[in-house]
């Protein structure tokens, strides 16, 4: 499957590249968020259940590891549009709120945080796929 990597938000854009290439996954959409909101997502189906069980412990410490931004997986079953059984996940980057008013200053650091959360992503994407895991044994399955 050809992916439009032209149509993809540029933020986002190497993370998601990265995500596909780690033969694990296969992403159906992403956004990056827009104006002052403070989430993106990136919505994928599973390729390799296995070495998703180990990549999805793997993001989910990368998030204990993070400052300022949330990391959470969600597992969707839906029907499509021709009726059959599917499962989808969503891979949420979410900015913690400092400020409830939404001014320059705030949506500066909600900017910067999402793109820091991105690029940690795609480095320690990267480095799982390479084989070099950065975080305890015990989490390895």
């Amino acid at each position: 499957m050809l992916i439009p990597y032209h149509n993809i938000d540029p933020e986002i854009k190497s993370l998601v590249r990265v995500l596909n290439d780690s033969e694990v996954i296969r992403t159906l959409g992403c956004c990056t968020g827009h104006g002052y909101e403070k989430v993106a997502s990136i919505i994928f189906y599973v390729v390799d259940l296995d070495k998703w069980i180990n990549l999805l412990k793997y993001l989910l410490f990368l998030n204990t590891q993070l400052k300022d931004v949330n990391i959470e997986v969600i597992q969707r079953h839906r029907l499509d549009p021709e009726m059959k059984y599917c499962v989808n996940w969503e891979l949420v980057i979410e900015v913690h709120p400092r400020n409830k008013e939404i001014n320059e200053p705030e949506l500066t650091r909600i900017r910067k945080a999402k793109d820091l959360a991105f690029q940690k992503l795609e480095e320690n994407i990267k480095r799982w796929v390479e084989g070099f895991p950065l975080y305890p044994a015990s989490l390895i399955i």
